[in-house]
């Protein structure tokens, strides 16, 4: 993180771009996948610093996030 990021704070609005799957894509459907510059940077974790609302196409985090704490998402939750 660039900047100190509160719980619950939208960190981006994600522009779904819909993608053939490669590397770094998002699945976000049986079928359908998501090009994001944010989401294709970010590694997994067990233990996210943010979470992917793919109702509402929102990175938010999860904690607080200090600056330069990587950000990251638990991949099976897309």
């Amino acid at each position: 993180a660039n900047v100190a990021i509160k719980k619950g704070q939208v960190i981006k609005n994600i522009n779904f771009v819909f993608s053939l799957q490669n590397f770094l894509t998002v699945q976000v459907d049986f079928n359908q996948h998501i090009l994001d510059e944010l989401l294709a940077a970010m590694n997994h974790s067990c233990s996210p610093t943010s979470f992917v609302d793919l109702t509402n196409k929102q990175i938010i985090a999860e904690r607080d996030i200090a600056v330069g704490e990587e950000i990251t998402f638990f991949y099976p939750s897309t």
